[in-house]
């Protein structure tokens, strides 16, 4: 193994994961409790031979999604990533203390998978959770929530306590943090474009400007139209190759 763990080369889709150069599924993440940098080999591609001397890496209940261009999945280390659903039948786990919506349930469930495949159980190791920063994106926020709301007022009733603290996204957020000890900056954001490739984007700047070492990313959405519930979550680090995260970036988007 190289001195420099491999990073990721291809950029995300919506709510997607990164495949590799050839189409191969991006690098997993080291073991429980790894330092970053101990990343595993990449996942073997049928018809190829496995790695000497590597361990089997078990492929992703899910494929990776086909995906083109440059993107900020060049500028960081991928620990470990989880999607949900994993399966068709996929459940999600109920929240205590979050109502009548599946956004924050949806947000702590891909959090946990991904947290859970690098860490184990929580909470994180503590030199790392101080600098690890949770970045949620989401193109149109907690839905339910809102809805629920609005037909409370709208019916003149009285509107549950439990909705005005969970309107404000930042609530599941906390929820993650408090619960596996990450104390990094948080960010939640509302992008036009892909949700996993902006959180990825402000990953970058948090780690450019020295705020973070790793951050959880998350893109989750609800339901929309015949679109169902889907979330992403990536813990990434910040790769030590090539130039710094903003400044590739900015080459990529065609600016000096």
């Amino acid at each position: 193994m190289s001195a420099h763990p491999e990073s990721s080369q291809a950029s995300a889709t919506v709510l997607g994961e990164p495949s590799g150069p050839t189409g191969s599924a991006a690098p997993t993440g080291p073991a429980a409790g790894a330092a970053p940098g101990a990343v595993t080999a990449p996942a073997v591609g049928a018809g190829s031979a496995a790695p000497t001397g590597a361990a089997a890496v078990a492929a992703p209940a899910v494929p990776p999604v086909p995906v083109t261009g440059a993107s900020p999945w060049l500028n960081v280390i991928v620990l470990a990533r989880a999607r949900w659903p994993a399966v068709p039948a996929d459940k999600l786990t109920p929240l205590p203390a979050f109502i009548a919506s599946s956004f924050s349930p949806l947000v702590a469930e891909v959090a946990e998978r991904c947290l859970r495949t690098h860490y184990g159980r929580p909470p994180a190791d503590p030199a790392r959770g101080e600098r690890t920063a949770i970045v949620l994106a989401s193109r149109r926020g907690d839905v339910g929530t809102t809805d629920a709301v609005t037909q409370a007022l709208a019916g003149d009733r009285r509107v549950p306590p439990l909705l005005f603290f969970q309107s404000n996204i930042n609530a599941v957020v906390g929820h993650v943090a408090a619960r596996w000890g990450l104390a990094g900056p948080v960010v939640c954001a509302s992008p036009v474009g892909d949700p996993l490739t902006d959180g990825l984007s402000c990953a970058c700047l948090l780690f450019d400007d020295g705020d973070a070492a790793e951050a959880l990313v998350i893109a989750a959405d609800q339901a929309y139209a015949e679109t169902p519930d889907s979330a992403a979550a990536v813990l990434v680090a910040a790769s030590m190759q090539g130039p710094a995260p903003r400044a590739r970036l900015h080459e990529s988007e065609g600016e000096a």
